[in-house]
């Protein structure tokens, strides 16, 4: 199946994106609108990514949910992610009305921002869409990285009840980047399944690993404190209970 071919005005190309919002992808694709990304990168930052911005807050779910995927799978274009920020932070009430739209939303701004210092900001409206909950395992690390008294908190409350995704990213980058808080994390798990524990100390020991001229390094390109010295494993393990 061939792609359609683009139209030469906005509205029409609205329509086009409209009228194959409910068809089925062809055996490539797994959207209907991949098509859009094999289009040439002027005609993506002139045309498609400002018109998938302003269908991220459509009232058609569909056409919404696809606008937001599209963003996530096309090349990174900070001015949209800017402009993507700017929307949700003005109209978060259409991105929560859903659990569907919620989750690619806050997918969304978590990939869109990952390494840049627009995670701080996206990490805010995360915690804004999400509040009192915890956000999707996928939407994790921003929160870990620039809001970690609000995962701690919700952690510590009911760990068994929390998805291991969950336990494993923020542990990881308490490790990383609040290294002050990663024992009071770790001592709230230890009555975790052992082979739970286990697994978290497994995926903590590369991080555990990065000397702390490195951390801070990265901490400070995110406009972080630059970070305490590394826990030991033992003392990593000893929180967990398990044998040094």
């Amino acid at each position: 199946m061939e792609d359609p071919q683009i139209p030469a005005t906005d509205e029409a190309l609205e329509a086009l994106l409209r009228g194959c919002s409910k068809s089925r992808p062809n055996e490539y694709d797994n959207s209907p609108w991949d098509f859009l990304g094999r289009q040439a990168p002027m005609l993506l930052a002139q045309r498609v990514y400002p018109l998938l911005v302003k269908l991220t807050c459509d009232a058609d779910a569909e056409v919404q949910r696809l606008a937001l995927r599209q963003l996530i799978t096309l090349p990174a274009h900070p001015p949209t992610t800017a402009a993507l920020l700017e929307v949700i932070a003005k109209g978060p009430e259409s991105f929560s009305r859903r659990a569907d739209t919620l989750e690619i939303t806050t997918h969304a701004l978590a990939t869109l921002t990952s390494g840049t210092a627009s995670g701080r900001e996206a990490a805010r409206l995360i915690k804004a869409l999400v509040t009192p909950h915890l956000p999707p395992a996928s939407a994790v690390t921003p929160l870990a990285i620039f809001e970690p008294e609000y995962l701690l908190d919700r952690i510590t409350e009911r760990p068994a009840q929390i998805p291991f995704q969950i336990l494993a990213t923020t542990a990881s980058m308490f490790a990383l980047y609040h290294r002050g808080q990663l024992l009071t994390l770790l001592h709230s798990l230890a009555d975790l399944p052992r082979d739970q524990r286990l697994q978290l100390l497994e995926r903590l020991i590369p991080y555990l690993e990065i000397d702390l001229a490195r951390a801070s390094s990265m901490a400070t390109s995110l406009g972080l404190p630059t970070p305490t010295p590394t826990p030991s494993r033992a003392e990593v393990a000893c929180e967990l209970g398990l044998p040094s």
